[in-house]
């Protein structure tokens, strides 16, 4: 019975041994009955003695190292996520090893901990977030209560050339109180021909202390550099001891319930909606996180909640409510690539689930984002949390030193707020954008007002900077981490960006779309139009497209070619004497060879659409009739003006188009016939492109002959992506 029960007992903890191999837990057997049996069964030649040497013998064998205890384990563990894992691995992961089943690297941590005799050490090179993101808390806390950290050694990304931050542990199977470890970091300018120039290198954070000193800081992140006064903080007391912070909604189906603001009717945004009681309108401001950028700005969504959120709740058949969300605050962008960077939070906005809000105002609102925004803040965020997600715990548990007296750090704040929504509302991506910067009044030359921009814009920057680097000191001085900190900020975190001047063109271009198809006018401040009702009053010293067309084309006789219109645009708003120096400045920025018009011509033809993509996160409200490669027909329309009498005027500009062809096919080969051998031979190339044009504009007729012209009167309300698919064969693919 005793090699019955002993024998199914090994089968069935072997049993699934190829899936998850070491980590399997294989409990103490009595094998020397086993061993017995099996010794007796082969001297007597058993008709078993193939069976059990070739797979039970080798079981046993293995049973009994994956069973028996180490005085040192070492090992470079397999990683992988949940995401890999198949169901029965996952499944064994979260029975076997609840506290770190995120990862295999982590399960095999703690299996080789379990592998260990008492006092025996486990040494590892493992992937170094165990020691500081939330999932592995309990992890963390269960080896400062249970062992020893006898050294860490922690290296950043390529060292050892692995492309991403490793650890190196060596942890005792016995808790010695107060140990003090060794704790060391090694950068990959440390490393000289695969090796560390010194080690420990003594400048790195290389520090003796022990592991329980980790505990003093919420979450019990394995932040070996930090300084004891900095320990010290957190027992004053954290954020969340007084403030409150949520994620936002979560709408079920971003696709139809949420919208860049562009490109929903601007008249069916309610913008300063401060009550919970009534949405007459149907569109909310709804900040959705975004990149990096603090104090104001990333503005770029609005939420459908209409009748309190009543189409959003039918479709979650739930009843989310945003009571709690009518208060100022802080929000910040919760998936990042940067660093942390918050920004003020008003209550008119409904906040997504990736911008969570920490709930806080007037004066001490001003105080939070300054310290929040701190390179303090930043050093303390990536010590308890090294991965690209902040959330709200983070913020909530970091340590708060309050000041009484709060007026002077809310001056700077005021201004450094201000500093960046002007930076925001400079660009056309902003709801608030009145006019292209370098659109100046009394100035008639582009040059001298990019110059004026240039030198507004430098002195915004540098006062952003000395503002930011005035509150750094602060709280550099009121945490007592001046030895690990400077004020500095560093270039690729200051939120107002040097001055492109090629990107300002291009923008400045963009605008002078926007007033050829009627979105801005030279005469009016903000929007002109951008769905409702058209407003002819708003336009006087030019007027817009009347058919809501552009062609971008080599064809100069036409009356709305776009260089044609914006000889005409820049004449009005600066001076018609000084047309060919401004079209000369512009081409110059943009770059490239050939006469000032070539150039910019050449630029709407090829990039515009590009650019303007992009700018608009892949929903462009300019949309490009695009007849393909051999570029026969490009025509830009504006979204919002769309209806059947634009659709009316496309079929007549790509008829004329190919009119403009067949003449110039035939004026071609009449030259050819009459000229000389030398000169024929460019001729001939330009017919032949002239030939291919109308070849693939002869094809583009039938696509938009087959377009039904009904779809033209859209709903904008079903935004860019839904209603830009309805013309997928007559538009350029967005880039």
């Amino acid at each position: 019975k005793k090699i019955k029960d002993a024998t199914n007992l090994l089968i069935e903890q072997m049993n699934n041994l190829g899936e998850y191999g070491s980590l399997a837990k294989i409990s103490i057997l009595n094998y020397g009955i086993i061993d017995k049996r099996i010794k007796g069964l082969l001297k007597k030649d058993s008709k078993y003695s193939f069976e059990l040497q070739k797979e039970f013998i080798p079981m046993v064998k293995t049973a009994k190292i994956l069973s028996q205890k180490y005085d040192v384990v070492v090992t470079n563990p397999p990683y992988m996520g949940g995401g890999g894992m198949n169901q029965n691995l996952l499944s064994f992961l979260k029975e076997q090893y609840p506290d770190t089943k995120a990862d295999l690297f982590s399960a095999f941590m703690e299996r080789g901990l379990d592998l260990c005799k008492p006092n025996g050490i486990s040494c590892m090179v493992t992937m170094q977030n165990w020691m500081f993101i939330p999932s592995f808390e309990k992890f963390r806390k269960q080896i400062m209560t249970n062992y020893s950290i006898l050294g860490l050694m922690q290296m950043e990304n390529m060292v050892m050339g692995i492309a991403f931050g490793t650890s190196v542990s060596v942890i005792r199977n016995s808790k010695i109180p107060s140990y003090i470890g060794n704790y060391n970091y090694i950068k990959y300018s440390d490393i000289i021909d695969d090796k560390p120039y010194e080690f420990p290198v003594l400048k790195n954070r290389f520090v003796q202390i022990s592991s329980e000193n980790f505990d003093s800081i919420p979450g019990s992140p394995v932040a070996y550099w930090v300084n004891q006064r900095l320990l010290d903080s957190y027992k004053k007391g954290v954020i969340g001891d007084k403030y409150k912070a949520s994620v936002g909604i979560q709408t079920g189906d971003n696709d139809r319930f949420m919208k860049f603001w562009f490109e929903v009717p601007f008249e069916e945004i309610d913008f300063d909606k401060n009550s919970t009681n009534s949405y007459k309108k149907k569109w909310y401001p709804h900040p959705k996180g975004g990149a990096f950028r603090k104090w104001y700005g990333n503005y770029d969504y609005v939420v459908n909640w209409q009748n309190n959120g009543e189409e959003i709740k039918a479709f979650n058949k739930s009843n989310i409510s945003i009571k709690k969300y009518n208060q100022d605050g802080i929000s910040w962008s919760h998936t990042t690539n940067g660093a942390f960077s918050a920004r003020i939070f008003y209550k008119s906005s409904i906040p997504n689930l990736e911008n969570p809000v920490l709930f806080c105002s007037g004066k001490e609102q001003k105080y939070l984002l300054a310290f929040l925004n701190s390179n303090v803040a930043n050093y303390l965020l990536n010590m308890i949390n090294s991965t690209m997600h902040y959330h709200v715990s983070d913020v909530l548990n970091l340590p708060l030193l309050n000041k009484e007296d709060y007026s002077y750090i809310e001056t700077v704040v005021d201004e450094l707020i201000n500093l960046s929504k002007k930076d925001w509302d400079s660009s056309e991506y902003s709801w608030i954008f009145v006019r292209h910067p370098l659109y100046q009044e009394r100035v008639e030359l582009l040059s001298e007002a990019y110059k004026n921009y240039e030198k507004t814009r430098n002195e915004l920057r540098q006062k952003l900077i000395s503002n930011e680097e005035y509150l750094n000191n602060i709280f550099i001085r009121m945490y007592g981490v001046q030895s690990e900190l400077t004020s500095n900020v560093e270039e690729k975190f200051v939120t107002i960006k040097k001055l492109d001047r090629k990107k300002i063109i291009k923008g400045f271009l963009s605008y002078a779309i926007g007033c050829v198809l009627g979105r801005y006018s030279i005469d009016f401040e903000g929007l002109a139009y951008a769905g409702g009702k058209w407003d002819i009053r708003k336009y006087k010293r030019f007027f817009p497209e009347k058919n809501n067309t552009i062609l971008f084309s080599n064809n100069k006789d036409c009356l709305n070619d776009i260089i044609v219109r914006l000889e005409e645009l820049i004449s009005a708003m600066y001076s018609k004497e000084k047309l060919e120096e401004n079209l000369l400045f512009i081409a110059e920025s943009l770059g490239g060879k050939g006469e000032p018009r070539e150039v910019i011509r050449n630029y709407f033809l090829n990039h515009f659409f590009k650019d303007h993509c992009k700018l608009y996160q892949k929903r462009p409200i300019y949309w490009l009739f695009d007849s393909g490669k051999k570029n026969a027909f490009k025509c830009l329309i504006y979204m919002h003006r769309l209806n059947t009498d634009t659709f009316t005027s496309i079929k007549t500009s790509v008829l004329a188009m190919k009119n403009y062809y067949s003449l110039q096919i035939d004026k071609y080969k009449q030259e050819i016939a009459l000229a000389k051998y030398a000169d024929k031979k460019n001729l001939l190339k330009v017919l032949k492109d002239l030939q291919n044009k109308f070849e693939e504009i002869n094809t583009y007729i039938e696509k938009i002959n087959n377009i039904d012209v009904s779809l033209f009167n859209i709903n904008l309300d079903d935004g860019v992506k839904h209603n830009y698919a309805l013309f997928n064969s007559v538009l350029s693919k967005i880039r």
